[in-house]
């Protein structure tokens, strides 16, 4: 299936790499690190969102952001954005996954398995709740859910006749 999400303009994508570059900058000069610049971003941006930068979508940005700055020693706007945004993101993505579970009686479990399956070995998270994962990955669960709500009413429908 084809993925319908917006990319990231090039201004993001910049913004990200200029951010990437200033953690990468201040990790090398300190002796954190002696990895290139390019392969410390392609693993970190691997890590957050589960693909390259330049292959990220427009909902995977705070997540990007967030972490490259925390990574820069920008820690106060990286928790700034962390609060204002994707808090109340995710509250919002976890009701409409519970509203889709119920439609059709499934619990929360349901979606916890299409997370792990999806999300668990990509990112490399061992993990318990939904909303542990990045903005994006809830989004995506939140897809799966409604394809596997449909199937199961359109089963239903059918077994009805």
């Amino acid at each position: 299936m084809e993925d319908k999400r917006k990319p990231l303009t090039k201004a993001q994508k910049g913004m990200l790499a200029t951010i990437a570059k200033r953690a990468w900058d201040l990790l090398n000069r300190s002796g954190v690190t002696d990895e290139s610049f390019d392969d410390w971003r392609l693993r970190h941006a691997r890590r957050i969102c589960g693909v390259r930068i330049s292959e990220a979508k427009w909902d995977m940005f705070d997540d990007l952001f967030i972490h490259f700055k925390a990574e820069a020693g920008d820690v106060d706007e990286a928790y700034r954005r962390a609060v204002e945004g994707v808090g109340n993101q995710k509250k919002q993505v976890l009701w409409l996954i519970k509203k889709e579970l119920e439609k059709v009686g499934f619990t929360y479990g349901y979606a916890l398995k299409i997370a792990r399956d999806k999300w668990g070995e990509k990112l490399g998270l061992q993990f318990d709740l939904i909303e542990t994962l990045p903005l994006h990955a809830m989004r995506t669960v939140l897809f799966d859910v409604k394809r596997a709500v449909r199937a199961a009413v359109k089963r239903r429908a059918a077994g009805a006749m």
